[in-house]
């Protein structure tokens, strides 16, 4: 089916690629405090085959300190395949503190 689809050969779900990219945040943040995801935004760009290596990446753009003693995250994601084209753009907000 994938070889008569417009893409001509099997893609992956772009909801598995978002639910990855939002994955390495979490990992990251809560191994380090306690963390809330405030705002995910997925594009899509371009399909990912599932045949190719991706790279997916999350910039830190900027962290606001609250009245309240926790910090709130701003930061830029990408998924880019093997050939550096961007696949998927991504922005997300995290809040972090010692105990939310």
């Amino acid at each position: 089916a994938a070889a008569n689809s417009r893409y001509k050969k099997l893609i992956v779900s772009g909801t598995q690629m978002a639910a990855h990219l939002m994955a390495l945040p979490a990992t990251y943040f809560t191994a380090r405090s306690e963390a809330v995801g405030l705002d995910f935004s997925i594009r899509f760009h371009k399909a990912v085959y599932a045949d190719e290596t991706i790279t997916l990446t999350w910039e830190v753009v900027e962290v606001n300190a609250t009245a309240a003693g926790r910090d709130v995250v701003d930061m830029k994601g990408r998924v880019t395949n093997e050939k550096g084209e961007l696949a998927v753009a991504a922005t997300g907000r995290v809040m972090l503190a010692d105990k939310l």
